[in-house]
C-alpha cells in the first residue's frame, strides 16, 4: 500500500447545467467527470489511486448511453491509476454524476489553496468558459 496522506475530491454534473445530451456525447461526459477529478487531485500534489462513482439516470437512460460514458471515463482515468473502485446509481428525473476521487500525496508535499502566495503564477489551461459553449 502506497504511503502518504489520503486526498479526497468529489465532483459533480448534471444534465442540463454542466452537459447537454444535445451537444455532449456520453463518453465526452464520462471523460470530463474523470479529468475534473484528476485535476483536482494534481492540484493538491497528489498521485491518483482510484475513483468512486454515482450516478443519477432517468429510467429511459439507453444502456449504452452508460457504457459509452463508463468508456470516456476510464479512457481519461485509467492511464492515470485511477481505477473505478465502485459505483452506485439510483433513479433520477435527469442524469446526473458525482466522481469522488482518492489520491495519496507526502506530508511534505501536499499544496493547499491556504498556501498561497500574492507572487505566485497562477496556470490556466484551456479556454475559459468553454464548459458553457457546450450547453449552447
Amino acid at each position: 500500500m502506497a504511503t502518504g496522506n489520503l486526498v479526497v475530491t468529489t465532483d459533480l454534473l448534471f444534465e442540463g447545467v454542466h452537459f447537454s445530451e444535445r451537444t455532449t456525447r456520453a463518453a465526452d461526459v464520462g471523460w470530463r467527470a474523470a479529468a475534473a477529478n484528476l485535476s483536482d487531485l494534481a492540484a493538491m500534489g497528489a498521485r491518483p489511486i482510484g475513483t468512486l462513482i454515482g450516478l443519477g439516470l432517468p429510467p429511459e437512460t439507453p444502456v449504452n448511453w452508460v457504457e459509452e460514458l463508463y468508456r470516456g471515463f476510464t479512457e481519461c482515468a485509467d492511464p492515470h491509476g485511477a481505477p473505478i473502485l465502485g459505483c452506485d446509481n439510483c433513479r433520477a428525473q435527469s442524469r446526473s454524476i458525482a466522481v469522488t476521487a482518492l489520491g495519496i500525496v507526502a506530508p511534505d508535499r501536499v499544496l493547499k489553496r491556504t498556501s498561497a502566495q500574492p507572487t505566485d503564477v497562477l496556470v490556466v489551461t484551456g479556454t475559459l468558459g468553454d464548459s458553457q459553449a457546450g450547453l449552447e
